[in-house]
């Protein structure tokens, strides 16, 4: 009866190491990296969201393509597309189905979101879905927040991105 325990036991911890190896491993197998940039939307492509936001109607769909600069020098490192998709629509405080794929260089983010414009504004949280180059597979998350910057409108985007070695 002892050996049996024993052998239940011994074979519990030694299960429990391995999924803890295992784990540790995962972790060790990935690297993550912060970017700090902000979304300028006095330039690039845009029938802009700020524009329409006092005209929404269920069913629109706003498309835009502006460049990504550092917060802290201004320097440009890359551009983003982005389609929006009006879900519903609360007085002039639209839910938004937001989807973005954020390029630096020939690397790429794709992030997702759903949230009214009122959240956007204020700062909320979207999913990291993937990546390219050495962004691929990526997980992770941007946090977005409506700003102002030199008297224009722009986007803070706070990118935390998880990438498998």
């Amino acid at each position: 009866m002892r050996t049996k325990r024993f052998g239940r036991v011994g074979a519990s911890l030694l299960a429990a190491v391995a999924v803890f190896a295992l784990l540790g491993a995962c972790a060790a197998k990935s690297t993550t990296t912060t970017l700090s940039l902000y979304e300028r939307e006095d330039q690039g492509f845009s029938n802009n969201l700020l524009k329409a936001a006092p005209n929404f109607s269920i069913g629109d769909r706003i498309l835009e393509q502006h460049p990504l600069y550092t917060v802290d020098g201004n320097s440009k490192v890359g551009d983003d597309a982005t389609a929006i998709s009006v879900m519903a629509v609360y007085g002039k405080d639209p839910l938004l189905a937001i989807a973005c794929q954020s390029a630096f260089g020939s690397d790429t983010v794709t992030w997702y979101s759903v949230a009214r414009l009122s959240a956007v504004m204020a700062g909320t949280t979207a999913a990291i879905t993937g990546g390219t180059g050495k962004y691929k597979g990526a997980s992770g998350t941007v946090f977005v927040k409506g700003n102002k910057r030199g008297g224009k409108d722009v986007f803070d985007e706070t990118y935390t991105i998880t990438v498998p070695k």
